[in-house]
C-alpha cells in the first residue's frame, strides 16, 4: 500500500472482503461459501457479513481462483464492475475522483495495472470503472482476481467515506463544507435514462406530446408505463427493462411520423448548449451514457464533436446515426439534458443562469517534459509541438482542453514516476506500438534489448512469434516512425547515463550491479548493445561498447586494448607481471604515458587477468607463450613433483641466462610467495599437500631441446643421477657434445642442479650428502693422478714460451694459469696461429692470473688428456704460435 494512502487497503480490519458486484451475485449461500472459505472466512457467515472479519493472507489462490470462476460462469462476468456501488461513484465528479485516486490504498500491482489501462485507453479511472464489466476488468493486463478485488473494494471504501447519505460530497479531511458543497447538497444529482428519478422522455418528445397525444401514450406504454400516465409525469417512473425494443421502436416512429422528426433534437434545452464548452459537455455527458451509446458517439464525433452536432441536429438526424436504435436515441437525449444542467452551472442550483468563468491553469514546472515527439504524450497535444506551445497559443475556447491536457499529462508523469530505465524505454515502445502493443511489445522489446541481453535478430523475433522476419521488420519500421528523435522524459535513463561517467570502464556484471544499487534496473545483467538499444528508444545516444568482456566508451576501449596488450606482453615475457611493470612498458617511447590508476582500473575488470596478490598477476595465454610456465614445465619434465625451492632455483638459472641478452635485461625470477601463488592459480600446475608442485598433465622431455636432453640422458644413466664435473664433461665429449655447450648448460640449464662443489645432477633427484662427498673424493683422486708437467722460459730473442701436459680441466675449459711471460703479455690479447699450417686459431687473452682462448685450437686437433701443448709468444707482432704433440715438445721451441 502506498505511504500516501488515506484509505485502508482490501484485507484490513473493517474493510469489505467481497466487492459489491460479487456480494450481489453471491447472495446464494452455496455460491459464496467456497469464495469465503478460500479467503479464510467462516463459510457459515452470510454474504452480508463481509465486514466482520479481516482477510487472512496469504490467500489460497487455487481455491480462490476456482471460486471466482464459478461465479463468473454464473453471470458475474457480465455484471457491472462496481455493482450497486456504481450509483455512488456516479455522484462523484470525475475530476474530484481523480484527485482521490492517489489516496486509495491499492497494492502496487493494482495501481500499476490501473494506470497502464487508463493510459492505453485514454480514459480516467472514473470512466474505466463506470463502463467496465467484471470480465472487461479481468481482461486488463496485470489484473487478476486478487488485484480485481483490491481495486473494487478500494473504490468502495472511498465512496463510503466520501459520498454522504443524501448524495452530497464531503471530502475526507474537510472540517466544514465549502459554499459549493452546501449548494450541491440541495441539488439533485443528474440521472441517466432509466434510473429512478430520471426523465422517461427527452424534452423534445414531452413538448411534442400535446400535438401527438395518442402516439406519445403508445410510446409510454412501450416503456412499461400505464397508458393513463401523462407525458408531463416523465420523472415519476423508472424505465422498466427489459422492454420490447420492436414495440418501442414502432411507437417512436409513429411519433416521428406525426412531425417531431423535424424538430430540434434538444427541444427547449437547445439554446443552453450555445454557452457550453465542447470538452466540458463531453465530460459531463459520458458518465450518463450506456456503453453502446458512448461507443457510437466516440466513433462518430470524437471527443468534442457531439456538442456541435446537437446544436443543429433534428430528431431525424439523431435517429439516422449508424448503429443507433431507439434505446440509444432516448439514452443520448436524456443524458444530454442532464449534462446541460451539470456543465452549464456546476456550482449553482438548478434554474440559475450563467456559467462559472474558466481560469487559465498555472504552467507546471514540468511542461518541457511534455512534447509531441514523445509518443506517450502525443495524443494529448493534438497539433501542438509541446505543452509550452499549448500555453502560448491558448485562447478562451481552449482553456478547458488545456486544463484537461495538463491533468492528463500529470497523470502520465505520475505513472512513470519510479520506473526503472527498462520500464521507461518499454513505456515509449508501448506508446509507439499503439494497439499492437499487446501482441508485439514483449517480442519487439527483445529486439531493442529491453531484457538486458543482446538485441535479437529479426529471424529470432519471428521464430518466437511464429511469423516471418519481413513481418517483424514491418512492425518495427512502423513503430520506429513513432519513436522520439530527440530526448524525451526519462529520468531513470538520464541517471543511468550520469552513472556511466564514473562506472566505465567496467564489466557487464559491475555495470548492472551499479544500476541496481541506484534503483535504476531490476534486470540481472546488461550488455553494451542492450543498454545502447534501450537508451535509444528514449531519443538518446550513448557511447558504450564491449571488448573482451569490458564495457566502456570508444576511447576507453582503445586505451584498454593498449593496456591489455601491454599486460599480456609483460606477463608472457616474465611469467608474472605487475601494474607498475605494465605502466613502465606503456611509457616507452611516448610523451603521454597512461596513468598508473587507469592501468590498474582497466586490469581489475579484465577477466583474462588473474591476480595472485595485491599488485601482481598473470594473463591468459596460448600454450607455450608464458616464459615462467615454459621454464617450470621443462624442469618438471625431468622429475615431477619438485619442491618450490628447487623450482625457483632452476627458474633463476634460466632467467639469468636469458638476461644476458640486452633485450631481456630486466628479466628476473619471482619471489617465493609469488611463485607459490602462481602455481596455485595456474591450471597447468597442481600444488601437493607436502608443498611440492606437479603438472596437471604429463610433459615430454622433448621440450628441453636436443642438447639438454643429451645431458639429462647422461645423468640418468648414473646410480644417483649425479656426476663430478670432469666426469660429466668427459661423458658428454664421448657422445659428441661440444665442450663449450656443456660448460654453458652446467652453469645455466634449469633442469640441472649443483649438489656440491664440482658435483652436478638432475634437479629434483635425491642425492644424499655421502654420495656427494664420494663423488668429490673421486674427482680429487682423478685430479691427483693427472700429469701436470709444465715448462716455461724465454728464447734467446726474448720471446716467452711454455710447454705443458693437457689436463682434463684445461681440455674442457681452454683456460690455463697465467704463470709465464707476465712482464711481456699481461693484459694483452694476441692472435693465435697454428704452426702446422700457419692458419689463425682464435685469440689468446692474458689477465692477471688466467690465460684463455685455446678451445678453437684444441678442438681443431681433437686434443686429448696427456698431449703436450707448446706456445711461443711474439709480443712485438701480437702473435702466439701453437703446436700440439707428444713429449718431443717438452723443450724450448725454435726461435725463428
Amino acid at each position: 500500500m502506498p505511504d500516501s494512502a488515506s484509505f485502508p487497503a482490501w484485507g484490513e480490519p473493517g474493510t469489505p472482503v467481497l466487492p459489491a458486484a460479487v456480494r450481489e451475485r453471491a447472495a446464494d449461500t452455496g455460491l459464496h461459501r467456497p469464495l469465503l472459505e478460500s479467503l479464510g472466512i467462516n463459510p457459515a457467515a452470510s454474504a452480508d457479513a463481509v465486514f466482520t472479519h479481516p482477510l487472512v493472507e496469504p490467500v489460497d489462490q487455487v481455491l480462490f481462483g476456482a471460486a471466482v470462476r464459478g461465479l463468473l460462469n454464473r453471470g458475474l462476468g457480465a455484471s457491472a464492475a462496481m455493482g450497486r456501488a456504481g450509483e455512488l461513484l456516479r455522484l462523484v465528479d470525475p475530476d474530484d475522483f481523480e484527485a482521490l485516486v492517489p489516496q486509495i490504498g491499492w497494492r502496487l500491482r493494482t495501481s500499476n495495472a490501473v494506470r497502464r489501462a487508463c493510459t492505453s485507453q485514454s480514459m480516467s479511472v472514473h470512466e474505466l470503472l463506470m463502463i467496465s464489466t467484471v470480465s472487461e476488468l479481468l481482461d486488463l493486463p496485470g489484473l487478476g482476481v486478487l488485484t480485481l478485488f483490491d481495486l473494487l473494494v478500494g473504490v468502495e471504501i472511498v465512496l463510503a467515506q466520501v459520498v454522504g447519505a443524501e448524495g452530497s460530497l464531503a471530502l475526507v479531511g474537510s472540517q466544514e463544507p465549502g459554499p459549493g458543497q452546501q449548494e450541491a447538497a440541495h441539488r439533485a444529482p443528474p440521472r441517466a435514462w432509466g434510473e429512478q428519478g430520471s426523465p422517461v422522455l427527452p424534452a423534445v418528445l414531452t413538448e411534442w406530446s400535446s400535438t401527438a397525444r395518442s402516439q406519445t401514450d403508445a410510446l409510454l406504454a412501450a416503456l412499461g408505463l400505464p397508458e393513463a400516465t401523462p407525458a408531463c409525469a416523465k420523472f415519476d417512473h423508472p424505465v422498466d427493462e427489459p422492454f420490447q425494443a420492436a414495440r418501442l421502436g414502432a411507437a417512436l416512429w409513429d411519433l416521428v411520423a406525426s412531425g417531431v422528426g423535424s424538430q430540434p433534437a434538444m427541444g427547449s434545452a437547445a439554446p443552453v448548449l450555445q454557452a457550453l464548452d465542447p470538452a466540458t459537455f463531453s465530460r459531463a455527458i459520458e458518465p450518463l451514457l450506456r456503453t453502446r451509446t458512448r461507443n457510437v458517439i466516440r466513433r462518430e464525433f470524437g471527443a468534442r464533436g457531439l456538442l456541435e452536432f446537437l446544436l443543429t441536429a433534428t430528431v431525424d438526424d439523431v435517429l439516422s446515426l449508424r448503429h443507433f436504435g431507439v434505446v440509444s436515441f432516448l439514452d443520448l437525449l436524456v443524458a444530454a439534458e442532464a449534462a446541460v444542467t451539470v456543465a452549464a452551472s456546476p456550482n449553482e442550483s438548478p434554474g440559475s443562469s450563467g456559467a462559472q468563468p474558466l481560469q487559465l491553469p498555472d504552467r507546471p514546472p514540468w511542461e518541457d517534459a511534455v512534447t509531441a515527439d514523445d509518443p506517450r504524450f502525443r495524443p494529448l497535444l493534438g497539433r501542438a509541438a509541446s505543452l509550452g506551445d499549448l500555453f502560448e497559443d491558448a485562447g478562451p475556447p481552449d482553456l478547458t482542453r488545456l486544463r484537461r491536457t495538463v491533468e492528463d499529462a500529470e497523470h502520465i508523469l505520475h505513472w512513470l514516476k519510479g520506473f526503472t530505465l527498462e520500464e521507461e524505454a518499454e513505456s515509449v515502445l508501448r506508446a509507439a506500438l499503439g494497439k499492437s502493443a499487446d501482441k508485439w511489445l514483449e517480442a519487439l522489446g527483445s529486439r531493442y534489448g529491453l531484457a538486458g541481453a543482446d538485441p535479437q535478430t529479426l529471424d529470432e523475433v519471428g521464430r518466437t512469434l511464429g511469423v516471418t522476419r519481413e513481418r517483424v521488420r514491418q512492425v518495427q519500421s512502423k513503430a520506429q516512425a513513432h519513436l522520439p528523435s530527440a530526448p524525451v522524459h526519462a529520468p531513470a535513463v538520464d541517471q543511468a547515463l550520469e552513472l556511466l561517467d564514473w562506472a566505465l570502464p567496467c564489466s557487464a556484471e559491475d555495470l548492472t550491479a551499479a544500476l541496481a544499487a541506484a534503483g535504476l534496473t531490476s534486470l540481472p545483467c546488461w550488455t553494451a548493445d542492450a543498454f545502447r538499444a534501450a537508451v535509444g528508444l528514449t531519443g538518446r545516444t550513448v557511447d558504450i561498447g564491449e571488448r573482451d568482456g569490458l564495457l566502456g566508451r570508444a576511447d576507453q576501449l582503445r586505451a584498454a586494448a593498449m593496456v591489455t596488450g601491454a599486460a599480456r606482453a609483460v606477463s608472457n615475457a616474465h611469467g608474472i607481471a605487475s601494474v607498475a611493470s605494465v605502466t613502465r612498458r606503456l611509457a616507452r617511447g611516448t610523451d603521454e604515458p597512461v596513468p598508473h590508476d587507469t592501468v590498474e582500473a582497466t586490469l581489475r575488470v579484465d577477466a583474462s587477468v588473474h591476480w595472485i596478490d595485491e599488485h601482481s598477476f598473470w594473463t591468459d595465454h596460448p600454450a607455450g607463450r608464458n616464459r615462467l610456465v615454459n621454464t617450470s614445465l621443462r624442469i618438471l619434465a625431468v622429475i615431477s613433483p619438485q619442491s618450490l625451492d628447487d623450482l625457483l632455483e632452476g627458474i633463476e638459472r634460466d632467467f639469468a641466462f636469458r638476461a644476458a641478452d640486452p633485450q631481456y635485461a630486466d628479466l628476473a625470477a619471482p619471489a617465493p610467495a609469488q611463485l607459490a601463488a602462481f602455481y596455485a592459480s595456474h591450471p597447468a600446475f597442481r600444488p601437493l599437500p607436502d608443498g611440492r608442485i606437479e603438472t596437471t598433465d604429463p610433459i615430454d622431455v622433448d621440450s628441453l631441446g636436443e642438447e639438454k636432453q643429451a645431458l639429462v640422458a647422461v645423468l640418468r644413466g648414473q646410480p644417483h643421477q649425479a656426476m663430478d664435473r670432469l666426469s660429466l664433461l668427459a661423458a658428454c665429449d664421448e657422445i659428441g657434445m661440444k665442450r663449450a655447450t656443456v660448460t654453458v648448460w652446467t652453469t645455466y640449464a634449469e633442469c640441472l642442479k649443483r649438489f656440491g662443489h664440482n658435483v652436478w645432477g638432475l634437479r629434483g633427484a635425491d642425492v644424499p650428502a655421502e654420495v656427494v662427498a664420494e663423488l668429490q673424493e673421486q674427482a680429487r683422486a682423478a685430479r691427483r693422478a693427472v700429469d701436470r708437467t709444465k715448462i716455461i722460459g724465454v728464447t734467446p730473442s726474448g720471446r716467452p714460451w711454455t710447454a705443458r701436459r693437457i689436463t682434463p680441466s684445461f681440455l674442457y675449459s681452454g683456460v690455463m694459469a697465467f704463470d709465464w711471460g707476465k712482464d711481456a703479455l699481461a693484459h694483452r690479447t694476441l692472435a693465435a696461429v697454428d704452426i702446422d699450417d700457419g692458419q689463425p686459431a682464435g685469440s689468446l687473452r692474458f689477465a692477471d692470473n688466467f690465460n684463455w682462448g685455446y678451445n678453437v685450437f684444441l678442438n681443431r686437433h681433437n686434443a686429448q688428456v696427456g698431449d703436450v701443448l707448446r706456445v711461443l709468444a711474439d709480443p712485438d707482432n701480437d702473435i702466439c704460435y701453437l703446436e700440439i704433440g707428444g713429449d718431443e715438445l717438452l723443450g724450448e721451441p725454435f726461435d725463428a
